[in-house]
């Protein structure tokens, strides 16, 4: 498979950041072809929600 057009492949990424109290949560979403972020958010709960209201499609 070549990439090589943006909105071909984005990826999807959770990295937890840990804080004093708990953990932030990082939520991205990357274009391969650009290397651009897309959509992020961040959060302090590790909910589904969470993610998916930010990167759901219409």
């Amino acid at each position: 498979m070549t990439i090589d057009r943006p909105n071909q492949v984005s990826a999807a990424d959770i990295t937890y950041i840990p804080m004093e109290r708990g953990f932030l949560y990082l939520f991205a979403v990357l274009d391969w072809a650009t290397r651009r972020i897309l959509a992020w958010k961040l959060s302090n709960t590790l909910r589904q929600t969470s993610a998916s209201r930010r990167f759901a499609r219409p």
